[in-house]
């Protein structure tokens, strides 16, 4: 996909009789007008697949492949509580499943969508929803959570990376979740 993206964003700069290096980061010197719109275009769709993954990786539990898409020093921050750096993310990823039991939800996935992303060099913003739908008693989908992320990412060894990520949970409010042991408990506490 990113590749098609790619090639019809370059075919649109040839066609309008603007050529030149495609150049990393939106203010690299010397860099024309359409080679910095073109950058950020693709910057800002690298950024929109990062989202996706992240929710895919997370979907197939992929814990080590989750935690690397954060910055060495990436924060992540939400109802679980917070953790600095891959190493870090991935512990805190392993306590929180350790409270799950295998199954609990069933065949469950996540829906990212509206993604707004501001591209500004080597560091951008984003925000997004995020929908965690798991499978209900008679075997059909079930929305069981959704919130909001909001971002900021730098681009890391030439990849995007997430700098901090705050999770939001919008529904269940605190006082209306049954689950609260899982899913707003810091997971340094120990019990």
């Amino acid at each position: 996909m990113k590749a098609m993206t790619t090639a019809v964003l370059l075919m649109c700069v040839l066609a309008t009789g603007v050529a030149g290096p495609v150049l990393a980061g939106e203010k690299a010197p010397g860099a024309s007008a359409a080679d910095r719109r073109l950058q950020q275009l693709e910057d800002r769709e690298a950024i929109r697949e990062l989202l996706v993954v992240y929710g895919r990786l997370l979907d197939k539990k992929d814990l080590a492949g989750y935690s690397k898409l954060f910055a060495k020093d990436g924060v992540w921050e939400g109802g679980i509580g917070s953790a600095t750096g891959p190493d870090g993310i991935y512990k805190m990823l392993e306590t929180v499943y350790a409270r799950v039991t295998p199954g609990q939800y069933g065949n469950d996935y996540h829906i990212m969508s509206d993604f707004i992303v501001s591209v500004d060099g080597d560091t951008a913003t984003s925000w997004s929803r995020w929908t965690w739908v798991i499978e209900g008693g008679k075997g059909t989908p079930e929305i069981s959570r959704s919130g909001h992320y909001e971002d900021t990412l730098v681009r890391e060894g030439g990849e995007w990376k997430f700098k901090h990520r705050l999770t939001v949970t919008e529904m269940p409010t605190p006082e209306k979740d049954g689950e609260a042991q899982i899913f707003r408990k810091d997971h340094r506490d120990k019990d």
